[in-house]
């Protein structure tokens, strides 16, 4: 009964892979290091049966090699950061508007924006006339910076 519970040096190596693998796992995103768990699974049901060392990290090689060829692209497209939405005042970033309010050298003005008065100013301060169209280029705090827009009314 005692020979059972006594591992030979490769099986107690790949059950510290294992165990070492599911540990980085836990501790780190990336979905890198738990392709080889497989791998050092069968590797170690291999070294059981008295396999060679060599055949054993060549079946841990192709598998832990497999799936990471066919299985983290799939992880990736699943997992994959999505555009965050624009929310709030990040939304009017690029899109243009009608001054309410003129913008003097000294004064912020006044955009409404879906019925709503926001601070509009200019980098470098300079003065536009109520009525211009403008557009939005930064978002600062609750003060638009804004520039004029060039030609006639946008479409």
């Amino acid at each position: 009964m005692d020979s059972f519970f006594q591992l030979t040096q490769m099986q107690q190596l790949w059950i510290l892979l294992i165990v070492l693998c599911i540990g980085v796992e836990l501790v780190l995103p990336h979905l890198v290091l738990i392709w080889c768990v497989p791998g050092a699974l069968v590797s170690l049901i291999l070294s059981s049966f008295g396999v060679s060392i060599w055949w054993q990290l060549a079946v841990f090689l192709a598998i832990t090699l497999l799936l990471l060829w066919l299985v983290m692209p799939l992880v990736k497209s699943k997992t994959k950061k999505h555009k965050e939405l624009e929310t709030n005042a990040d939304a009017f970033v690029g899109k243009q508007y009608v001054l309410t309010q003129e913008i003097t050298v000294t004064q912020k003005g006044t955009v409404r924006i879906h019925g709503t008065d926001w601070s509009a100013a200019t980098v470098p301060p300079s003065a536009l006339a109520e009525g211009t169209w403008v557009v939005v280029r930064e978002v600062v705090g609750n003060t638009l910076i804004v520039e004029a827009v060039s030609g006639e009314e946008p479409s």
